[in-house]
């Protein structure tokens, strides 16, 4: 699976948390992918940095409102690589004590999700 296969796969898992969360009233889960830059023309490229985008991003930001809770989630292909500026995210949030992962396929971070709580209706 390339990584936007997994990443459309991973939102699907959660949005249908969400649903299931708001179907029977058990608290509220928000996430986001934030915008990248690295497959996008360069003129977008250079707007999206002048509005803040930064290498390393990771690509998943989740809030479970139910608990409360957060989490960050990074998705990579089986052959992969994390990049410094994802590992600097990584290891900066970690530090403030939010649970962070890297999966490597849709099964690695649905595992995670359910581990932490963010998967629990669906």
């Amino acid at each position: 699976m390339s990584e936007d296969e997994i990443q459309v796969a991973v939102v699907a898992l959660l949005e249908r948390e969400v649903f299931a969360r708001e179907r029977r009233g058990a608290g509220k889960l928000r996430f986001s992918h934030p915008a990248q830059s690295t497959r996008v023309p360069p003129r977008q490229q250079s707007k999206l940095k002048r509005m803040g985008v930064r290498r390393g991003l990771l690509d998943f930001f989740l809030v479970d409102l139910a608990r409360p809770g957060a989490g960050v989630l990074e998705l990579k292909t089986s052959d992969g690589t994390v990049q410094p500026e994802q590992w600097d995210f990584l290891f900066g949030f970690a530090s403030c004590g939010v649970p962070t992962f890297v999966a490597y396929s849709v099964v690695e971070a649905e595992a995670w999700l359910r581990t932490q709580g963010f998967l629990r209706c669906s």
